[in-house]
């Protein structure tokens, strides 16, 4: 995993990054699919997108979700930590929280869902999210759970830049996520 200074993205990746800063977003949140297969860069593309957002907004707050949370502890928080390392700023880590706090005050914060228990995200302001291996969950509570969080994406009025990421492996046509992009 390459450092946060180090990293220097694919041309597809860059393509994603022109695209979340060039983007209007006074018509409100976008929304993204990566799907790609595995070793597809899209983990370290997720990592980079979430600790750029919190460094060049002050008080933003980046929801990073999947389905469960033994899964997100060993993949994508990882590669956030490894892609954190040497940026050359302080910043807390709360590993028992899935938790990072910069000095300006944004933060990242980790949530699952595998115990269905969704309305606990309705507290949330968030000015954006990323939702890691999105077709992991083929039933309708997938849709729901997104929509919970899309919902909670732009309710932080001070950032303008509101997005969603969703990154997955390719799935059926028949998957809510296949029909919904």
């Amino acid at each position: 995993t390459p450092s946060f200074s180090a990293f220097v993205p694919l041309p597809y990746q860059m393509q994603v990054i022109d695209s979340i800063y060039s983007l209007d977003y006074q018509i409100g949140a976008h929304e993204f699919l990566l799907s790609g297969s595995v070793g597809s860069a899209k983990s370290i593309l997720l990592a980079h997108c979430v600790i750029s957002h919190c460094l060049r907004y002050k008080r933003a707050r980046v929801l990073v979700g999947r389905y469960s949370l033994p899964d997100l502890r060993l993949t994508i928080w990882r590669k956030i930590l490894e892609h954190l390392e040497g940026i050359g700023i302080d910043y807390s880590v709360n590993n028992s929280r899935l938790e990072i706090r910069f000095p300006n005050g944004s933060e990242i914060i980790c949530r699952s869902w595998a115990d269905g228990n969704f309305t606990r995200m309705r507290s949330l302001e968030l000015s954006a999210a990323i939702i890691e291996e999105i077709c992991e969950q083929d039933d309708d509570e997938g849709l729901d759970i997104y929509n919970e969080i899309k919902m909670r994406v732009g309710r932080l009025p001070h950032i303008k830049e509101n997005w969603i990421i969703s990154a997955t492996n390719p799935s059926s046509p028949s998957h809510w996520a296949y029909k919904y992009f």
